[in-house]
């Protein structure tokens, strides 16, 4: 009888009945294992995204098997560093301009003392361009180390309110996409982008808009203009800091030359992107790309 069948079953069948309730437990086991060893992998990426947008956040909380311990702990370090590195930098820059006043002051003043009317307005007009460059280089650093939170915010609404200010001022601005498309990031960041992008279209074009579109592929915001366009090979050198296409055009109508560095600045901190486009019709397409996954 030992060697006989047990439970009406053959002993083959027995066999493979064990082998497959053994691949059940098996695989049943390591589905767990796996999901318990990738929670903490996804949450460690999900906060380096977030420190990507926000460089001064909190730090990373540590968790999970002893090896992604010490990648949070070396990550944290990390960041802490770039922290400190841009606050350094940004209280030398306060420095440098608060420095430079006192110079530019006592220029201005020995600068009615000329007689020459023409080269006394030169001189004054040269003394505000350095500060108007000062100021503008200790914004964008301080721009740099925004420690705005992130949050979830209607970016249609956002754009809208944009072409609203502008018309507050006298510029009609078309805005064209969905009613509402949620997004998180730093809202307050990615208006003064935008806002950037537009007032440039507002002084150098005509007929500028702001069009949004969403998709399961990212976001896109893209602000046009019927103007004369840029040069092609310019399309990425006016994205240096201080860069002027035509110096005499932003003397005439401010700026320093730091508004589309800025802009992809924080378009970049969003893991997003910013480029130009000269329209085939002609005028120019500044297209502001986002990842998707963010609302």
């Amino acid at each position: 009888m030992g060697g006989g069948p047990k439970w009406g079953i053959s002993t083959g069948s027995r066999i493979t009945i064990i082998l497959i309730v053994f691949l059940i437990v098996a695989a049943s086991i390591s589905v767990l294992a796996t999901r318990q060893i990738s929670r903490p992998i996804r949450k460690f990426a999900a906060a380096v995204h977030a420190a990507g947008v926000n460089p001064n956040g909190p730090p990373i909380a540590e968790s999970g098997p002893q090896e992604l311990r010490e990648v949070i702990v070396a990550f944290n370090g990390m960041q802490a560093k770039i922290a400190a590195f841009v606050a350094y930098r940004t209280a030398m820059l306060a420095a440098i301009s608060h420095d430079l006043r006192t110079p530019l002051t006592r220029i201005r003043l020995r600068g009615d003392y000329i007689a020459d009317p023409v080269q006394r307005e030169r001189l004054f007009a040269d003394v505000r361009e350095m500060q108007d460059m000062v100021d503008g280089a200790l914004a964008f650093f301080r721009g740099d180390g925004d420690e705005e939170p992130v949050r979830s915010f209607d970016l249609s609404d956002l754009l809208q309110s944009i072409a609203d200010d502008f018309a507050d001022q006298g510029s009609e601005i078309g805005y064209c996409g969905p009613d509402r498309v949620v997004y998180a990031g730093r809202a307050l960041a990615i208006k003064r982008a935008v806002t950037n992008l537009v007032e440039n279209a507002v002084k150098y074009a005509a007929r500028p808009a702001i069009a949004l579109a969403s998709d399961t592929a990212g976001i896109t915001i893209t602000v046009s203009d019927h103007g004369p366009g840029i040069p092609a090979e310019a399309l990425e050198s006016v994205f240096e800091p201080f860069f002027r296409l035509d110096k005499s055009r932003h003397k005439a109508r401010g700026g320093v030359g730091l508004g589309l560095t800025a802009a992809r600045a924080v378009i970049r901190s969003h893991n997003g992107d910013l480029v130009l486009r000269n329209r085939p019709e002609g005028g120019l397409d500044a297209i502001v790309t986002l990842p998707a996954g963010r609302g």
